[in-house]
């Protein structure tokens, strides 16, 4: 009964979305991406359901879009996995040409790299440093997905340092810089946000200039 229930929401969505420009937050997963998502829901987007982009962790590495494109119809606003994901942002401007990017940042990449080593700690390992085997145990999504994860995003691999400071701030760094040399010319495609600046939110409202203005931003998932 659930699942006939959530094909008919679904259904619902994909009509209610349909012919609307879809808008892709890319920025990496702790740096406000669901502080985004309460935010756009609380302004009357239907946003996308996460675990169906999860469940595509699999076809994308192999350059396999189909699941990519039924799961956008069915929403306006998304976030997380696998649009966070390096590279991903270049497909989907392609083949959504009217849609518009956010790219989330956090105040240094230092700052980012322990949120979201802070954050695995409580969710994959009671608080404790993450291990492989904690990993690839976590029910999270199904068994072992966030491993899956680890290797296809950040490039972690057995043998190797887990939650390696240096490697992670380089994909961090690398990612924003090649969003924004991809629309250095389009400035009107990319809006670049920081949650916690004081200017974030009039940044906001000058970029997407809603009928309804924003005063602040929510704060979820917080991991200090």
């Amino acid at each position: 009964m659930v699942n006939y229930k959530n094909k008919i929401a679904t259904a619902i969505n994909r009509i209610k979305v349909y012919g609307k420009p879809k808008i892709f937050c890319i920025g990496f997963n702790k740096t406000g991406t669901t502080s985004l998502k309460s935010l756009f829901t609380d302004l009357g987007f239907i946003i996308g359901e996460q675990r169906m982009g999860e469940l595509l962790i699999n076809e994308l590495p192999k350059g396999e879009y189909r699941g990519l494109i039924n799961y956008i119809k069915t929403a306006q606003f998304f976030q997380d996995y696998p649009f966070s994901a390096p590279g991903i942002f270049k497909v989907l401007d392609k083949l959504y040409p009217d849609a518009r990017f956010i790219l989330t940042e956090r105040n240094s990449p230092e700052e980012w790299y322990h949120s979201l080593l802070r954050f695995h700690s409580q969710q994959f390992n009671g608080g404790k440093f993450p291990t492989i085997k904690s990993l690839k145990e976590s029910k999270y999504v199904y068994n072992g997905w966030i491993w899956e994860f680890l290797c296809k995003v950040y490039d972690f691999e057995e043998g190797g340092i887990l939650y390696d400071k240096e490697k992670l701030i380089n994909l961090y760094l690398n990612h924003n810089a090649s969003v924004k040399y991809h629309f250095k010319d389009r400035q009107n495609k990319l809006l670049v946000l920081n949650l916690q600046k004081e200017t974030g939110v009039s940044d906001f409202n000058q970029f997407f200039q809603f009928e309804r203005k924003i005063e602040s931003f929510p704060w979820e998932n917080k991991s200090k």
